[in-house]
């Protein structure tokens, strides 16, 4: 476990998004049970096989996953696992990792239908942002289906940038977005880009 980035955790959350609705850093094992129980809630079933996207790994090769997420190091990675707190009660989360040396990746966040659509996301994303800047990171990525309107035009409007596009057989069409931590590297994509 890293302290420095422990430390820092402790700096930044727990912290409220609202009156009644703050956001907390937690544990994986916690994270996930209210991601696993939800998820479905948040994110319909949407593929045409009708399979729950949460099970496209059968479980007689779930242990071969796990044995590969352990030995090719992927349980150090950085992690982070959030969940979205209500008058106490959780009804949202938000996950991801190191990407690579200089990029976060914003894995999956979802929140409860009844509290999407008041502001919290933006706020978390806002806070997050300024979190793992200051970590170290110099990206921010996340990836959506294509036809996630609301979570592409939130992350648009919050300074993420279409960065490209992936065809993936368990999740569909993906936008991949990223967003600049530093001025230069924004720059520098401007200039690749058109944009400057």
């Amino acid at each position: 476990m890293n302290m420095k980035i422990e430390n820092m955790r402790k700096e930044y959350f727990p912290h409220k998004l609202s009156e009644d609705c703050e956001i907390i850093a937690t544990d994986k094992t916690t994270m996930r049970k209210f991601l696993t129980a939800n998820f479905e809630r948040v994110f319909p079933k949407r593929d045409s096989t009708g399979t729950p996207q949460t099970m496209l790994v059968p479980e007689a090769r779930a242990k071969a996953i796990a044995e590969l997420q352990e030995s090719t190091g992927y349980n150090a990675l950085h992690q982070e696992h959030f969940l979205f707190m209500f008058k106490g009660e959780p009804i949202g989360w938000s996950t991801g990792e190191t990407q690579d040396f200089m990029t976060y990746y914003m894995r999956n966040s979802g929140i409860l239908p009844e509290h999407q659509k008041l502001g919290l996301y933006s706020k978390f994303l806002d806070h997050f942002s300024k979190y793992i800047e200051r970590i170290g990171y110099e990206r921010l990525t996340s990836q959506h289906k294509a036809d996630n309107s609301e979570m592409l035009i939130t992350k648009l409007k919050a300074g993420f940038v279409i960065t490209g596009m992936d065809l993936d057989e368990r999740w569909g069409a993906l936008v991949r977005l990223t967003k600049f931590l530093k001025p230069d590297r924004e720059s520098a994509f401007g200039r690749c880009f058109g944009r400057g």
